[in-house]
């Protein structure tokens, strides 16, 4: 598992997981929650959150260990792919992309 390469302590309850890391950071451990939904049968998405520590030390845990360590499996993460839709005056839709 991810979370245990990292030296992260894993509980689990229902559909959720919750990483409590093993360094004590300047406002404690970093405690992140991951919550697992089944939206189709071929499609899970998980949302992570931080649940406690320092939130510098969760951006830097979710951008330089667990995207390029689950990158094999996922197909988009949240943020990455945003498009701007408006309605046109001819009735029609029109999006863009935002960078």
């Amino acid at each position: 598992m991810v979370a245990q390469r990292f030296n992260f302590k894993v509980a689990r309850r229902d559909a959720k997981l919750r990483l409590l890391g093993s360094n004590e950071s300047r406002k404690g451990r970093l405690s992140v929650m991951a919550e697992v939904f089944k939206v189709a049968p071929d499609v899970t998405m998980v949302e992570f959150s931080k649940f406690a520590g320092d939130t510098l030390e969760y951006i830097k845990f979710c951008g330089e260990d667990i995207r390029p360590a689950l990158k094999d499996i996922v197909w988009t993460w949240q943020g990455d792919n945003i498009f701007i839709c408006n309605v046109t005056t001819s009735g029609g839709e029109g999006c863009t992309k935002e960078l």
